[in-house]
């Protein structure tokens, strides 16, 4: 479903959709297959998901399998804005499942930081437990909705009202299935491709690219971490066919299946080794912006203060003043700015490690016959991190800086 924003039309938006890389080799490769895509206006806010009549009657007569991917992903939004997206949302979706005469198979695109707790060290490929009840949500929101401070508090430990929302909707959807078989995939953070179409190619900045970035480029020299501490990122193709294949197995009209798409558990990643990476990759290409990329670690809040005062702010300051000197535009105080911003951006997640299993999506890949394995990668332990983060650098390069996709500034 393709939602109107911003005063844009749906067939100029589908018109950008299709014109992107992704879809211009598509079109060349097998031309035919563009012609199956079907957009279809919807939004998961209203009521009835706004679709036109004729479009439900479709949908309800023709559809076998349904992804529920729509989501709001605009992580400090108020509680009530979150949850008629993600929670009451996901309402709708099952209220048109129900009505879908060739329905076999619902895969509910969840996260797994709806479980992975501040503190934890383990998430499980299981259901949890709801964070509250119906009757408790409505008492907060109407007492606390925009309070900042209370909404964290009634995170319970978790990162913010999206992981919060999708916590609450896990179990919705567990309950309320009906005889549809259902299934729910949980990927960690989301990042470029690993291999299909484009090694590399992504179109946003979320999960751990800006902060990558700015080390690879010499801007962010400290971290308030442990240098063990894990990374779990998860290319997006991996997920997208992680999808598929537990939407095609997915046949028990009973239990639930949980597949986390994560890499902590089976093929681990410290943020150490990813900067070492990510930083080996750019100076070889001479991408550095300051000389000498590095990045110390500390638990010490006042270290972490000080290594960010005098390898980073004075440096700014100087390097600024030397560009006005010689008649340019200073950029560095600001290029800063947006660092630490992305520093606290992230925070819940340098200052946890997590190991997330996923035994479950490992066994399902293992289930494939060889050829369906090659065409749907989805187990971590193939990811070669050291290729896979030079794509990655790469891609970052390539999609955003160069300005092909998405905003082309740092």
């Amino acid at each position: 479903m393709i939602r109107e924003k911003d005063g844009e039309t749906i067939d100029r938006r589908m018109a950008a959709l299709l014109n992107n890389s992704i879809f211009e080799r598509l079109k060349v490769l097998k031309p035919s297959a563009v012609n199956k895509i079907v957009p279809i206006y919807g939004d998961v806010t209203q009521t009835d998901l706004a679709m036109k009549t004729q479009d439900i009657k479709t949908l309800t007569s023709e559809v076998s399998v349904v992804l529920h991917v729509a989501a709001s992903v605009m992580f400090k939004e108020p509680m009530s804005v979150t949850l008629n997206y993600n929670y009451e949302g996901t309402k709708r979706v099952l209220k048109l499942l129900r009505q879908m005469q060739k329905i076999e198979s619902f895969v509910h695109v969840s996260s797994v930081y709806a479980q992975a707790l501040d503190g934890g060290k383990i998430v499980k490929e299981t259901l949890y437990p709801p964070p509250a009840n119906h009757k408790e949500l409505e008492t907060f929101i109407s007492k606390y909705d925009n309070d900042k401070e209370e909404t964290k508090k009634f995170f319970q430990q978790r990162c913010n009202t999206y992981a919060y929302g999708k916590a609450l909707t896990e179990n919705f959807v567990a309950e309320n299935h009906g005889t549809i078989p259902t299934c729910i995939v949980r990927p960690s953070m989301i990042t470029s491709k690993a291999d299909e179409p484009l090694p590399g190619w992504l179109d946003n900045w979320y999960g751990p690219a800006r902060l990558l970035y700015n080390v690879s480029r010499g801007w962010d020299r400290s971290c308030f971490i442990r240098r063990e501490f894990l990374v779990d990122m998860i290319p997006v193709d991996y997920v997208a066919n992680l999808c598929i294949v537990a939407g095609a197995r997915n046949d028990s009209c009973v239990d639930v299946a949980v597949f986390n798409s994560c890499t902590t558990g089976a093929n681990p990643i410290t943020w150490e080794d990813a900067h070492k990476r990510m930083i080996e990759v750019t100076v070889k290409n001479k991408l550095n912006d300051w000389p000498y990329p590095f990045v110390l670690y500390t638990q010490s809040k006042l270290l972490f203060s000080l290594y960010t005062m005098f390898l980073q702010l004075i440096p700014a300051k100087i390097a600024d003043g030397w560009l006005w000197v010689t008649g340019r535009s200073p950029k560095y105080t600001k290029i800063q700015k947006k660092v630490i911003n992305v520093r606290e951006a992230l925070s819940f997640f340098l200052n946890n490690s997590w190991v997330i299993e996923c035994e479950n999506t490992r066994k399902l890949f293992r289930s494939l016959s060889l050829d369906d394995q090659k065409k749907f990668p989805c187990d971590p332990v193939n990811i070669h991190w050291r290729k896979y983060l030079e794509d990655y650098q790469k891609g970052i390069e390539n999609y955003f800086c160069q300005g092909k996709v998405g905003p082309n500034k740092p």
